[in-house]
């Protein structure tokens, strides 16, 4: 009798052992699910573990505290390529920053127009990873709109964008002439001097 009872309880133990165990990695497996919303990121208490700052209060007695300020902010942002996490951004120069910057990651002009300082050059930098002439004339800067242009032809090694570069023209297909070694960009040159340099160049 005694021996069956002492078997009875060690098979509730190890009932209750295998529930606990199955309790356990359930919990564990459910704490590694995120939701499937990128926005989960911007939830505030997610926010403030992310914004965690050590600071020195008191008397110089070390504190943690949680606090959304803007650089954070800033980052978050770009982890997400989220503009609309730049706008609740309270300093006017680092929203302008972190605009400028989702702009040229997501290659969209229309994010330029939201910066409040100077922003000519977040069209220029678009100009380049999107391959296109038409950020260069949305400079309205001549001289800025001509170096878009020459950067054009360097890069692209194209000499059609060298008449646009202004004072950088002769520059541009020189540029241009050197990396395809052909005499016939050099004779594009106007100037017969930076021709024959060109040339010699090649």
């Amino acid at each position: 009798m005694k021996q069956k009872s002492i078997l009875a309880v060690s098979m509730i133990i190890l009932v209750l052992l295998v529930l606990a165990g199955f309790l356990i990695n359930n919990i564990s497996e459910n704490s590694n699910i995120q939701p499937e919303n990128k926005n989960y990121f911007f939830d505030d208490k997610t926010r403030e573990e992310l914004c965690e700052r050590n600071v020195t209060g008191p008397e110089g007695i070390p504190v943690t505290i949680n606090m959304i300020d803007d650089d954070c902010l800033s980052i978050i942002s770009k982890i997400y390529n989220n503009s609309e996490v730049c706008f609740r951004i309270k300093s006017s120069q680092t929203k302008d920053k972190c605009i400028w910057d989702i702009a040229v990651i997501l290659l969209d002009k229309s994010l330029c127009d939201q910066i409040v300082g100077p922003h000519q050059g977040c069209y220029y930098e678009i100009a380049f990873k999107n391959k296109e002439d038409g950020a260069c004339e949305m400079l309205p800067i001549k001289s800025e709109k001509e170096m878009c242009y020459y950067q054009y032809g360097i890069s692209l090694t194209n000499d059609s964008y060298c008449p646009k570069s202004g004072i950088s023209e002769t520059a541009c297909y020189t540029q241009v002439a050197i990396k395809l070694n052909s005499a016939s960009v050099c004779n594009k040159i106007s100037d017969l001097s930076s021709r024959y340099s060109c040339l010699n160049r090649i």
